[in-house]
């Protein structure tokens, strides 16, 4: 069963304030879930972010590279 939009959204903002206030544990729909460092808040933080991308659309970033040579 996927998360929908607004519940991602919500999960996250959740995470944010909590990381602002330097608590490692969250209470998020019913279950709590506690964070062992910062960097893995960030990386849950991160993940959730990515996830709300995905549901609005957004595709991914384009890398191009550019050659040269000298014509021969």
């Amino acid at each position: 069963m996927a998360i929908d939009q607004a519940e991602l959204v919500q999960m996250r903002d959740a995470l944010i304030r909590a990381r602002a206030k330097g608590v490692k544990s969250v209470q998020l729909n019913g279950e709590r879930v506690e964070y062992r460092s910062d960097a893995e808040m960030a990386a849950a933080i991160a993940s959730l972010t990515a996830q709300i991308a995905e549901a609005q659309g957004a595709g991914g970033f384009v890398v191009g590279y550019v050659t040269t040579g000298r014509g021969l």
